[in-house]
């Protein structure tokens, strides 16, 4: 999450909309991803080393590909929750790929007809992270310890915050102007 979109007219209607480009770069997902469930290793005592394993080393060679379909699966479902705003083409939300042809970002194109603030834009950001990295991790430790039972609250939360994405986007009011009277009309 080092910069956010820019913020510019569109063409047509008038130009009253407005387009924010949300940049959400894959290595900040991963490096997220991998320090929770870090720390979630580090907390299972009672847990045999196989476990810790598998729980601990989500970026190894042959994980990283299960964590790049997991994170690319909540990215288009985040996607599909933002859909009033983000229903345009299809090459609109891409993936933008570094040499090696791995994912180095995912942009999601929002368009707006009202203006926002960019605090409202910024913490939309922060959710639509949160709700991934949170989605991967109950996934990542439904998958290894399931045992655990663990993984339901996190999937609990990251419902939770995508509740509070749709609440963030809801319009802002209009001002209107009010009409004073006396009281005796």
């Amino acid at each position: 999450m080092r910069e956010l979109g820019e913020l510019g007219g569109l063409k047509g209607n008038g130009g009253a909309r407005k387009c924010v480009d949300i940049v959400l770069y894959a290595n900040d997902l991963y490096a997220d991803i991998a320090n929770r469930l870090a720390l979630t290793a580090e907390s299972m005592e009672a847990q045999t080393d196989a476990d810790l394993h598998t729980t601990k080393d989500v970026l190894d060679d042959g994980n990283k590909e299960i964590v790049n379909n997991l994170v690319a699966r909540h990215v288009y479902d985040c996607v599909g929750c933002l859909y009033p705003y983000s229903k345009t083409p299809i090459e609109r939300c891409k993936r933008r790929r570094e040499a090696n042809n791995d994912v180095d970002a995912y942009v999601i194109r929002l368009t707006f007809e009202h203006d926002r603030s960019e605090t409202s834009i910024q913490q939309l950001q922060r959710l639509i992270h949160d709700y991934i990295v949170y989605r991967c991790y109950a996934e990542w430790l439904a998958m290894t310890v399931p045992q655990a039972g663990t993984y339901t609250m996190w999937e609990n939360k990251a419902e939770e915050i995508r509740e509070q994405i749709t609440t963030v986007l809801v319009p802002p009011y209009n001002a209107k102007r009010l009409r004073v009277r006396p009281h005796w009309y």
